[in-house]
């Protein structure tokens, strides 16, 4: 607890805006510029609270191509959030799925939803099968991969596939990819649908099959 109180001691300090710290925890700045003028204490501060700074605190301490005080990246990440659906779905994809780079997904579609606090999407031909269903969860500034599975011939057979050596994928970085590829992104929206089934029950049945 000692560190973590250090770490908000810290960023605090620092010269991020009261309004950015407002904008990525949810405390209202009139509570925070009462902790920065010391009219408040730290210490008495609630877990809830404490967690949520030092969240952002190890944020901004953990991607070191980035200063610390560079606000860019974090813009970048409102951006991100205020994507359409369709192309967020497309970006995640392609960090897991080579075919998800096809220009404007000739050949291909996408199927995903979200459903109980994961994301699923899956590259697939429209024939046969080996076209793995990918699991993610997200939070504030990350997507991570968290599981995936391949049904092979004809569902017959349910195969794992290792995401266990995939760092979690920050949003700004998302964003960025999306920035370098604008054009063949949204040419690619059209191949891309919202699959109802995909959903956290029906991943769980079929990954239990893997032998």
């Amino acid at each position: 607890m000692d560190q973590i109180l250090e770490n908000i001691r810290e960023l605090f300090a620092s010269n991020i805006s009261t309004s950015k710290i407002e904008s990525y925890t949810g405390i209202t700045s009139q509570n925070i510029n009462k902790y920065r003028r010391g009219e408040t204490d730290i210490a008495r501060m609630s877990l809830a609270n404490a967690k949520k700074i030092n969240d952002y605190y190890l944020f901004l301490e953990k991607d070191k191509t980035f200063k610390k005080n560079d606000l860019d990246r974090l813009d970048s990440i409102f951006a991100y959030d205020s994507l359409d659906n369709k192309v967020k779905m497309l970006l995640i994809t392609r960090i897991v799925d080579q075919r998800a780079y096809q220009p404007e997904l000739q050949g291909f579609h996408l199927g995903y939803n979200s459903n109980s606090g994961f994301i699923y999407t899956q590259i697939h031909s429209g024939v046969g099968s080996g076209h793995p269903v990918f699991e993610f969860t997200e939070n504030q500034f990350y997507v991570i991969p968290t599981r995936s599975y391949v049904s092979q011939t004809a569902g017959m057979i349910i195969e794992r596939v290792d995401v266990s050596d995939i760092a979690p994928i920050p949003k700004w970085f998302l964003f960025k990819r999306y920035i370098d590829d604008i054009d063949n992104i949204n040419a690619s929206i059209k191949q891309i649908n919202r699959v109802e089934n995909f959903t956290l029950e029906y991943f769980n049945t079929q990954y239990d099959r893997i032998k």
